[in-house]
């Protein structure tokens, strides 16, 4: 009898390492609070955590031989490479955007990043990655557009003059056509100038008071102002202002109703009568 034995001791030490790190890997994988997903070559799903069900109303096993492009929806599924130009070149991507369809019909917008994955020989074999749901951040920045929208609507379009400040360069961001038909001067001559360009040098101080009080409290400069216009007029203007933030800036926008001839008939009855 002729025996050869070959010791095996450290092989099964590699593969019971190996499983006892793909055991931990799943294990870590499935507690985190994102879905873990990988495709082949083909974008067909090879594995997906449990988070899957959560985000899209699938069980993984559901999902697993699907193609990722039947979870979206449709008209992005067709633009997703020009949308996405790095998968198409088999690159990471990160941060991508994009609506997959609930399993109810409704649209789950995630946030997608993924890296390639290729075989010894160097051939693509796919993608492992994670996404992670953004709808309910979608909605809100949907919501402060249309809300962004709604106020330059009012802004462009009301018949009192009103402008935008930025609250720390003190700078016009934007002004409206009444602003600019009242005060004499063109859009060209005040964006990005000091909003003191139309006020006396003795209201700076009280100005940059007010400007502190809004920066800290919320609110900005309110009531009766000495304002002038490109021509050295002085008017008197009653203020009310609202915070908000303007491309990226906090803002302040300011409705300006001119006073000047009521204040002066005010002037004149409070002579008359004391006379």
């Amino acid at each position: 009898m002729l025996l050869n034995a070959i010791d095996i001791t450290d092989s099964v030490k590699v593969h019971e390492e190996l499983r006892k790190s793909q055991e931990d890997f799943r294990s870590l994988v499935e507690q985190i609070s994102d879905w873990v997903w990988q495709v082949d070559e083909e974008l067909r799903f090879t594995y997906a955590s449990p988070r899957v069900k959560e985000l899209l109303g699938y069980s993984p096993n559901e999902v697993i031989g699907k193609s990722a492009l039947g979870l979206m929806e449709p008209g992005f599924a067709q633009q997703l490479f020009d949308a996405c130009p790095a998968l198409r070149r088999h690159e990471p991507f990160q941060l991508f955007q994009n609506p997959m369809v609930h399993r109810d019909g409704t649209v789950v917008w995630v946030e997608t990043s993924g890296e390639p994955i290729y075989d010894e020989e160097g051939n693509f074999r796919g993608y492992r990655g994670i996404d992670r749901d953004i709808t309910e951040r979608k909605r809100a920045e949907e919501a402060l557009r249309t809300s962004e929208e709604q106020y330059k609507a009012l802004f462009y379009n009301s018949p009192l003059p009103m402008w935008v400040f930025c609250l720390e360069s003190l700078t016009f961001l934007a002004v409206n056509e009444a602003m600019l038909d009242h005060y004499g001067y063109t859009r060209e001559e005040l964006i990005g100038q000091s909003i003191m360009k139309i006020r006396p040098t003795e209201e700076e101080a009280r100005l940059r008071e007010s400007i502190k009080t809004a920066l800290g409290e919320g609110y900005g400069p309110r009531g009766v102002w000495r304002h002038t216009k490109k021509d050295g007029t002085p008017i008197d203007v009653e203020v009310t202002t609202h915070t908000l933030t303007w491309q990226g800036n906090p803002a302040l926008m300011v409705l300006a109703n001119d006073i000047t001839e009521r204040l002066r008939a005010e002037e004149q009855l409070k002579k008359k009568t004391s006379s």
